[in-house]
């Protein structure tokens, strides 16, 4: 499926802001009546995200979106669309982002992949479910007239395929996860490939491994990048962190996941001979069977769950090394938070990783699931201050050369007004 697409030449802002308050359309600061965005905007930028429902905390990719949608032009008028009205909703009202809850997915029909092939009934079920969906989505889509539509996980990709099938208006999509060889998901990358006018990869290595063999002309890659300024004279932490005690200090932020491999870190710092405490930020459900592990491994005193914590940088601040050992991963922004806080990072050679690091010189890169491999690289730094500090150095001067968050914005902003313009 392919999408021909003509700019619009005009637009009543007055008619739009009636068509948006009909919709229970919300503006960032929670004022049904503001439609001040109106008069000042060019573009209308609508992201549609149904991955936050029923979470409290927002993973990676939304928080960037939500980032990117924050620091756009004022040639650009960007708006949330979710079925929910919980973290993401008022994560984005909180960044003064225009946001419109309307109740397009069903939850109760929602289902995992394995309970689908399990059972045909519930097969049909999601499939009547997300015809309703798709139906409703088109609605609004109309009704907003929207001049970019920027889908962030799968339902709502899928959904924005569907529903934008005639419809004359283009279609981004952030490659931002690692996918596997299944038939399924070479299934969903084909149609991707198709159906979306420009997929964003986070990395060289993601947009590369998108395609069947070569890699697609519509794919581009832009860091995601971060925001240098909130990693600079930064204070202390909101919450008091356990006393080092002159200890070498250890992070590792990620969710408590498998793909994240805090086990791998566990096992290669219960056999270092050198004093430390380990910090890991971050919540999940494999938090029990890690504190378990830990107890086992007889390396409770060193390592301190701290759940989830909005003070990374403060954190970042107090830690002599930072330490990524993901089994997988896109391109991960902890890595990039920690080196732009002037640390060295140990990270696991997957992913996009590689393209953050430069090894042996902002950081060491290792294998994956090798725990002897971490604990040398450790092991080598902390006996080693002045080669930390030429590391936190360099980490710092290479997220401000390639990672700055102005300059991925630039880049997104340049798909969009390409998108737009080529079809006016």
């Amino acid at each position: 499926m392919s999408f021909v697409i003509t700019r619009r030449t005009y637009f009543n802002p007055a008619e739009k802001a009636l068509s948006l308050m009909r919709l229970g359309f919300r503006t960032g600061k929670g004022d049904d009546s503001d439609t001040s965005h109106e008069t000042r905007s060019m573009y209308t930028i609508l992201l549609y995200d149904e991955g936050a429902q029923g979470k409290t905390e927002l993973g990676g990719g939304q928080l960037s979106r939500l980032s990117l949608m924050e620091r756009l032009s004022k040639d650009f008028n960007p708006i949330l669309l979710t079925s929910e009205n919980g973290v993401l909703a008022e994560e984005a009202r909180k960044r003064g982002i225009s946001v419109l809850v309307k109740n397009i997915t069903e939850s109760q029909n929602r289902f995992t992949r394995s309970e689908l092939q399990a059972s045909p009934h519930l097969a049909i079920l999601s499939s009547l479910s997300l015809a309703k969906a798709t139906i409703r989505l088109r609605q609004i889509i109309r009704e907003i007239d929207p001049d970019i539509i920027h889908p962030n996980e799968n339902l709502s990709r899928v959904l924005t395929v569907a529903a934008t099938v005639g419809m004359d208006v283009p279609c981004v999509m952030h490659i931002d996860g690692e996918w596997d060889s299944s038939y399924i998901d070479a299934l969903m990358r084909r149609l991707y490939v198709r159906s979306f006018d420009r997929l964003i990869a986070v990395s060289d290595e993601v947009g590369d491994a998108f395609g069947d063999d070569n890699r697609p002309a519509n794919i581009q890659t832009i860091y995601p990048g971060i925001e240098l300024d909130r990693f600079e004279n930064v204070g202390e932490p909101t919450e008091p962190l356990p006393n080092p005690d002159e200890r070498l200090v250890l992070t590792s932020v990620g969710a408590l996941i498998p793909i994240k491999g805090h086990e791998t870190l566990l096992h290669a710092l219960s056999g270092l001979d050198l004093e430390f405490v380990l910090y890991i930020v971050g919540t999940g459900p494999l938090k029990s069977y890690l504190e378990s592990l830990v107890r086992n491994l007889g390396i409770s005193d060193e390592v301190h769950f701290l759940g989830f914590r909005e003070d990374v940088p403060e954190i970042y601040a107090q830690t002599d090394i930072a330490v990524t050992p993901s089994l997988s991963e896109a391109f991960p922004r902890v890595v990039l938070e920690a080196m732009a806080s002037s640390i060295p990072v140990v990270a696991s050679d997957v992913g996009g990783i590689g393209e953050a690091i430069n090894d042996d010189r902002t950081g060491i890169l290792v294998p994956p699931k090798n725990s002897d491999a971490f604990a040398s690289a450790i092991s080598n730094l902390a006996k080693d201050p002045d080669r930390r500090q030429r590391m936190g150095i360099a980490g710092r001067e290479r997220v401000a050369e390639r990672f700055a968050f102005e300059r991925g914005v630039e880049q997104v902003e340049a798909v969009y007004r390409d998108l737009i313009q080529s079809r006016g």
